[in-house]
């Protein structure tokens, strides 16, 4: 997994990309968000935009086989987000 990939990232690609990104017409905000995805799932600092829409389904694949690659990962992170907060500081409730 990309040593940059964070809990955060990691509800990014489940909450986002996975439910508006994934699978819709590569263009305008679809696009953005497959960039921002292989800026992710590859560890780039970056995002690294085609110059012609003709390569924007290689971007695509690129990024669903990183996707797929990384499934446990990603998941394992979301959960992590998921976890209920620490019980400390919180007072008693009272009968």
């Amino acid at each position: 997994m990309p040593a940059q990939l964070t809990i955060e990232d990691a509800k990014w690609v489940i909450e986002y990309y996975d439910k508006e990104v994934h699978g819709r017409t590569l263009r305008g905000k679809t696009m953005d968000g497959y960039y921002e995805a292989e800026r992710l799932l590859s560890g780039w600092d970056e995002i690294q935009k085609r110059g012609c829409s003709c390569k924007w389904r290689n971007v695509a694949m690129n990024v669903h086989s990183l996707r797929a690659r990384y499934n446990d990962e990603i998941n394992k992170l979301y959960e992590q987000s998921q976890s209920p907060t620490s019980k400390r500081g919180r007072k008693k409730q009272s009968i």
